[in-house]
């Protein structure tokens, strides 16, 4: 009877132990886990004016190059896009939920139309992921510009903001191919 009431003592204390680091190990790794997304929103999508451009990385495994802008002002809300170096499209999206301005992290994705973005060493890219913070509550900004010739490819581009495996917003827009230009139609 004594070993009993000794064994249930220490399987007593071996479990709250257990339980007390579970439960830290949880706080810990969940850090988002008082975030409920009650929605996501595409508010506006299509051509953009960008301010305040900065280079940030040149093209990698995770895809294409990123820049970091202080600001985009939409001047056209289309689902068709010109094809031509100089655009900039995509779109501005928010994340309902609170507490407003709680940083969020989330993934911007690109899929590329078929054939995907070939650079001009050959690195064909079907995708383009790249880690984001926003605000929660507070509208954010995702998009592409083409600043090279070999970066226009015609067809359906889909932006993506996921959360893990979840989307929380989508947007597919369509790329056209480039007007010739007057040389283009002359006689050789």
């Amino acid at each position: 009877m004594i070993k009993r009431t000794i064994m249930d003592k220490i399987t007593y204390k071996i479990r709250n132990c257990l339980l007390t680091f579970l439960f830290l190990l949880g706080s810990a790794v969940s850090v988002q886990a008082d975030v409920v997304i009650r929605a996501a929103e595409i508010t506006a999508f299509g051509i953009f004016q960008e301010y305040g451009k900065q280079f940030e990385r040149g093209y990698n495994a995770a895809g294409p190059g990123t820049d970091s802008l202080d600001y985009v002002r939409f001047v056209d809300f289309t689902n068709e896009i010109p094809g031509e170096v100089g655009i900039s499209f995509g779109i501005q999206y928010i994340i309902h939920s609170t507490p407003k301005g709680k940083p969020f992290k989330v993934t911007g994705v690109i899929i590329y139309p078929d054939g995907g973005l070939v650079t001009p060493e050959g690195e064909v890219y079907s995708t383009s992921k790249e880690k984001i913070t926003v605000k929660l509550g507070v509208k954010s900004f995702y998009g592409f510009g083409f600043d090279k010739p070999w970066e226009v490819l015609p067809g359906e581009w889909t932006f993506q903001i996921k959360h893990n495996d979840a989307i929380l917003a989508q947007k597919k827009l369509l790329v056209l191919p480039p007007e010739p230009t007057l040389s283009q139609n002359l006689p050789d």
